[in-house]
């Protein structure tokens, strides 16, 4: 499964509202896009960050893509400094299979690899 994954600090909030996803260079129609629109797949909470986790869809060719957009709002109630840079950090994940391992017998496969971009 290939995933992007967002992490903000956590006095702010993205609601799944405010969330979209925008295909316009691919529509679904496009017999060249037959892939299904990504979705949020979980929202989690790692130390002072929170993280969505959005799920790339399967079936996408070389120049394909989706714009996402993102409506980061400050807690209610909650003071923030504002002389504080903050910053939204976007990571990439994917699994990789089927990759030959001749030290391995008797398969020659390797197990399953996650490989991740860095901020």
């Amino acid at each position: 499964m290939h995933v992007c994954i967002f992490v903000f600090h956590k006095p702010y909030d993205i609601q799944s509202g405010d969330i979209s996803v925008d295909r316009t260079a691919f529509p679904q129609a496009n017999p060249n896009s037959s892939w299904t629109d990504p979705s949020v797949v979980s929202r989690t909470t790692v130390g002072n960050d929170s993280e969505i986790i959005m799920e790339v869809p399967a079936g996408m060719k070389d120049s394909q893509y989706f714009d996402v957009t993102l409506k980061i709002k400050q807690k209610a109630n909650t003071l923030v400094d504002c002389t504080t840079e903050r910053n939204i950090k976007v990571l990439t994940t994917d699994k990789i299979t089927g990759i030959a391992c001749p030290t391995l017998p008797p398969s020659f496969v390797c197990p399953a690899l996650t490989v991740s971009t860095s901020p």
